[in-house]
């Protein structure tokens, strides 16, 4: 039992704070980067931000709130050195559940709030565009949306794109099929890092080997809504910028 609680301790300590700060800054379209890590990885990256949210919680708590910790009884919780002393110190603790409450769950709020705050100032003000250091891993969303043209030494700017137009070549049996639309939406592979399928509208397609010298001639228009194609079957692809605004011409094509 004393292991137990002194491992539950310990992981309230320095292991929840960082998760929680991790998993409201990884969200939307960066969800998938807090998951994609593996247990141990989340694990080691989570100790150190949490020893410092521990630091700054308690200087707030206590220097700001006048809020008091019993350090004593936290290293008796955690190393247990004697057991009837350690039944003891976890039976005193009944008077102090609003406390251990209050401090904890006070932090996990901060912590929240923090995460979605850091996430929203670096996007909006195109930080992670800017340094690479701050840069998201999901780097199929700067290019499907046009903000790679905001990374240094690429020419262009993301605000004058409204369209993304793609041409994606597609192995179907022996033959390659050039299928093209504009960009609605897309999924990542559950590991993340991968892109599993894009949703295009407007899809027409054509052989890639036809060459007639009216090349609209070769395209068949898709009948519907929305085309799927599976990342998997995909043999290159190429991204178009277009903005629709008067007198405004390709913001760039990679």
């Amino acid at each position: 039992m004393n292991l137990a609680i002194g491992a539950i301790t310990l992981f309230l300590l320095f292991i929840v704070p960082g998760l929680i700060f991790r998993r409201f800054y990884y969200t939307a379209e960066f969800s998938k980067e807090y998951f994609k890590s593996t247990p141990f990885a989340v694990f080691l990256s989570s100790i150190i931000p949490s020893t410092v949210f521990q630091f700054v919680h308690y200087i707030f708590m206590s220097k700001v709130l006048g809020y008091e910790i019993n350090f004593e009884t936290l290293a008796i919780l955690i190393k247990g050195p004697d057991h009837a002393r350690f039944i003891a110190t976890f039976k005193g603790l009944k008077g102090q559940v609003i406390n251990i409450l209050t401090y904890n769950v006070s932090l996990w709020v901060w912590l929240a709030f923090l995460g979605l705050t850091l996430k929203g100032v670096i996007r909006k003000l195109k930080l992670d565009r800017r340094y690479k250091l701050l840069r998201f891993k999901n780097h199929w969303h700067y290019l499907l949306q046009g903000e790679a043209l905001d990374f240094p030494h690429i020419s262009g700017e993301e605000k004058q794109i409204d369209v993304t137009y793609v041409d994606v070549v597609v192995n179907v049996g022996n033959e390659s099929l050039l299928y093209s639309g504009v960009l609605q939406d897309y999924q990542l592979t559950s590991e993340g890092g991968g892109l599993d399928y894009l949703i295009l509208s407007y899809v027409r397609r054509r052989n890639i080997k036809d060459k007639d010298i009216d090349e609209n001639a070769n395209y068949y228009n898709v009948p519907g809504d929305f085309f799927v194609i599976p990342y998997k079957d995909v043999i290159n692809v190429n991204l178009s910028y277009y903005s629709l605004r008067p007198d405004e011409e390709i913001a760039h094509e990679f």
